[in-house]
């Protein structure tokens, strides 16, 4: 699950990365336009996947030598890789959010990370009697847009964003942390921006 040091270890990478290079970058969350329109963007992957039936091939990665080349060719824009891209998105926002107010929002971000472990234990005691991927895909998606409409950064938003992720991770039947890790791992030996504009 999600703790105060992956999320700062997500943040750092993605500062040494250049994404966040500029103070103006910084000035971006204060309307959390970009940042929430790229991890809806994920979502959005994540589904296209689905679509085209591109799921993890973790059999041949685990037996591969889990070089970059092996994580493109079998984990790579797969749905699990873009669910795991949506936590690291959100994680970055997170993390630079914290950094902007440090001295208040530490307890905060341990909130997030306590509440979101307990709903999902909660839930996923639940026998689920259908699949709800979906259902959770458009949650999840409602969470990010609120702050949005109501135009004010808000903790629970992401919360509950990532409490949702682990339970689609639960209906695809995958772990979501271990796809973290790898994708975390491919990414600290991108190029900047990913070779991307922002």
């Amino acid at each position: 699950m999600i703790t105060k040091e992956i999320i700062k270890e997500i943040h750092d990478n993605a500062v040494k990365k250049g994404f966040w290079e500029l103070e103006k970058d910084k000035k971006l969350l204060d309307s959390f336009d970009r940042t929430t329109a790229l991890i809806i963007t994920e979502i959005s992957e994540g589904v296209e996947a689905l679509r085209v039936g591109k799921r993890a091939n973790l059999k041949a990665y685990d037996d591969s030598d889990k070089s970059s080349e092996s994580f493109e060719k079998y984990i790579k824009d797969s749905f699990e890789d873009e669910m795991a891209d949506t936590v690291i998105r959100i994680c970055d926002c997170l993390g630079a959010y914290s950094e902007i107010a440090k001295d208040k929002k530490e307890k905060v971000i341990d909130d997030v990370i306590r509440v979101a472990i307990e709903q999902y234990e909660e839930v996923v005691k639940v026998e689920i009697k259908e699949p709800s991927i979906f259902r959770n895909l458009n949650l999840c998606t409602s969470y990010l847009v609120r702050h949005i409409i109501k135009n004010e950064f808000s903790f629970n938003n992401y919360k509950d964003a990532l409490t949702t992720l682990y339970l689609i991770a639960f209906d695809g039947k995958f772990n979501l942390d271990y796809h973290i890790k790898e994708k975390m791992e491919y990414n600290s030996k991108r190029s900047a921006k990913h070779g991307k504009l922002f």
